[in-house]
């Protein structure tokens, strides 16, 4: 039996990874979404805005949808098969303020906390927290679930891409139409016929950096980082901080020298030591 207590402070630390125990008690808590926006990543999230929220709620099937106006003027180059944004286009879709629209996600979600998108720390997780700070509100706390890297982590596919893994398990083409709320109805199915449990699957919440967000960290240099209770990239950049303005008040060492010794303690594979220092050396 599991104590609300319990999986509560099991759960109020950085990133940390579900079991069968977690998975089973979060469930009834899980919502996929997915977020569409003008802007292009590519250029920082700090160039991209929101527009479109689509989520279904996992176990009962409840589904949420909002057009909002994205704040920007002129609106940035559509890109190639996406929905154009425009006047015209907002106000046939009834638009409404960001602020508004977030706010009314937010509502929507009570106490369904734990939020599920294909490439969630990458891109929409990024895009969330950004449209909240443009809005002047606060991201509640939220704890975001990558369902790319699951895939990727669990079995073995030719493309991980949604319309792909839709064909592969609904055994239909994937109809692209570029709103959040078709998107995230889909990767709800894939979900629920690819896995029996989310056990394995790694959950960060609201304004922390996943650790897979360096380059070269994977799953295991993840798992590994972890285990030493580097739970975020912001929990191991100021360990690295602290370690280093520990020793450097009594001998000068270069300051990469520091960050050598702490990601060699973790114990990571020998190839990925040096390239995850040099990405980590740039984090200062």
């Amino acid at each position: 039996m599991v104590s609300y207590t319990s999986v509560v402070c099991y759960i109020y630390r950085m990133g940390f990874e579900l079991d069968e125990q977690s998975s089973s008690f979060l469930l009834p808590r899980m919502v996929v979404f997915d977020l569409e926006f003008v802007g292009d990543l590519t250029d920082g999230v700090s160039s991209c805005f929101l527009w479109n929220i689509g989520a279904v709620h996992i176990s009962s099937g409840t589904t949420f949808s909002v057009t909002m106006d994205p704040g920007i003027r002129p609106f940035p180059k559509t890109h190639d098969k996406c929905v154009e944004v425009n006047e015209a286009f907002l106000v046939a879709e009834n638009a409404v303020p960001l602020k508004e629209g977030m706010e009314m996600f937010f509502e929507w979600l009570g106490p369904n906390n734990v939020v599920i998108a294909h490439n969630n720390f990458k891109a929409d997780k990024l895009v969330l927290e950004q449209a909240c700070k443009r809005a002047g509100l606060q991201c509640p706390l939220l704890y975001f679930m990558d369902s790319l890297l699951l895939m990727r982590a669990s079995m073995k596919h030719g493309s991980y891409k949604l319309s792909a893994l839709y064909g592969h398990y609904l055994k239909r083409p994937f109809v692209e139409t570029h709103r959040a709320l078709p998107d995230a109805l889909a990767l709800r199915d894939v979900l629920m016929e690819a896995f029996e449990t989310f056990s394995g699957a790694i959950l960060y919440p609201t304004h922390s950096t996943p650790l897979q967000n360096i380059r070269w960290v994977g799953p295991a240099c993840e798992r590994a980082m972890m285990a030493c209770r580097f739970t975020s990239v912001e929990a191991l950049t100021q360990h690295i901080w602290d370690e280093y303005c520990a020793v450097s008040i009594f001998y000068h060492i270069p300051f990469r020298a520091c960050i050598s010794k702490v990601v060699k303690e973790m114990e990571l594979p020998v190839n990925n030591i040096l390239p995850i220092v040099d990405e980590l050396e740039k984090l200062f």
